[in-house]
């Protein structure tokens, strides 16, 4: 059963009825973020992040850090958030920023609709109580250390030899597990043979290499991107790409098998329509050029991509994501769509490839 239907049979069985709040706990790079984000779409939730209560650095004496949750701001999340939701309240409250040690702009919660709280330390003792429902996402060694290289290559060391141990500290001084209502085994719900990284730039040539033969796997098909070898992507567009961090492959073994460019940057024609949400160009992650090699189609891996990219946006805090179609490229279409992106208009726009081409406009308001 998968994590999100496992959490409504649970909703259905404890008799819950909006409002209510709801924990997701459990070990890092087992999909608590991205299940809440799934819940957020069905419910139309109100979405806390533990991330957002970090305790304060001149606030973290010896003495707080040596417990579990420690570093965690756990009164302010209970005496600012839940106490108040749980008496139905709406409520307003400060994101801490732990990077710049700082407060960002209030975020507004809805006293009158459900809650999900996410992340490691939300079931902690001191807020436990509170939830009228409380859910653990447990993971492998192996499949855990798999999502942590593709997520952050570079964090790998520092979580394996800080932060996962100090949860799993956590874990069992509190007993976690064992005290929620619902617990549930991630790994099989996601492709672990398919990683996802950032491209290193002696990997240019063999990115170029993919996109070659990509685009000779999808011309003659029905629907296509319509790309052109060194035409789109040039190689400057990857070769720069790959130098700014914003190429990211997926692999299988040592083949690559899927890529895409992650950038806030846009065709023209974006200046020209009027986006539903607000958001400055620095709050926008644009998709480009995602593909998956025909060969391997049919496993799912493309929408593992899309996935990637909205969990990447989400912790990069942006506002929305933002992409266009080729007219007609239906599969592309029904990928996007299926993962909840809204279809808001078609516009003729310039590619060196296509020249001026109608294109759909997509959007997924995080």
């Amino acid at each position: 059963m998968q994590s999100k239907d496992a959490i409504l049979a649970l909703v259905e069985r404890l008799g819950l009825r909006p409002p209510f709040l709801l924990a997701i706990d459990g070990r890092c790079a087992a999909g608590k973020t991205t299940l809440a984000g799934e819940l957020e779409k069905l419910w139309d939730c109100n979405v806390v992040h533990m991330d957002d209560f970090y305790l304060p650095f001149a606030k973290r004496t010896p003495e707080r850090m040596a417990q579990p949750g420690g570093h965690m701001d756990l009164a302010r999340l209970r005496d600012e958030v839940l106490l108040p939701l749980r008496a139905e309240r709406s409520v307003s409250y400060l994101p801490y920023e732990c990077h710049g040690d700082r407060y960002l702009s209030p975020r507004e919660l809805d006293g009158g609709k459900p809650t999900v709280v996410e992340g490691a330390y939300s079931c902690h003792p001191h807020l436990s109580g509170l939830y009228h429902a409380r859910v653990f996402l447990d993971i492998s060694p192996e499949i855990q250390l798999s999502r942590l290289r593709n997520r952050d290559p570079a964090a790998v060391e520092t979580f394996l030899t800080l932060w996962v141990p100090r949860e799993e500290t956590y874990f069992q001084v509190c007993e976690v597990r064992e005290r929620c209502d619902l617990c549930v085994r991630t790994e099989e719900e996601r492709g672990d043979v398919m990683l996802i990284t950032k491209a290193k730039p002696e990997q240019f040539q063999t990115v170029r290499a993919f996109y070659h033969s990509l685009i000779d796997g999808i011309t003659g098909l029905p629907f296509g991107a319509g790309w052109i070898k060194d035409v789109y992507p040039a190689p400057d567009y990857l070769r720069d790409s790959i130098r700014d961090g914003n190429l990211f492959i997926a692999t299988e073994g040592e083949a690559i098998i899927g890529a895409m460019v992650l950038n806030h940057q846009s065709n023209d024609g974006y200046k020209q329509f009027h986006w539903p949400t607000e958001a400055e160009d620095h709050e926008v992650t644009v998709i480009h050029a995602l593909g998956v090699h025909p060969s391997y189609g049919g496993r799912g891996y493309a929408k593992q991509m899309v996935q990637f990219a909205i969990d990447h946006a989400r912790r990069h805090r942006q506002k929305v994501i933002r992409l266009d179609v080729l007219k007609g490229n239906l599969p592309a279409e029904r990928l996007y769509a299926g993962m909840g992106f809204q279809y808001l208009h078609t516009l003729p726009m310039f590619y060196e490839d296509t020249g001026w081409t109608d294109y759909e406009l997509f959007e997924y308001r995080l």
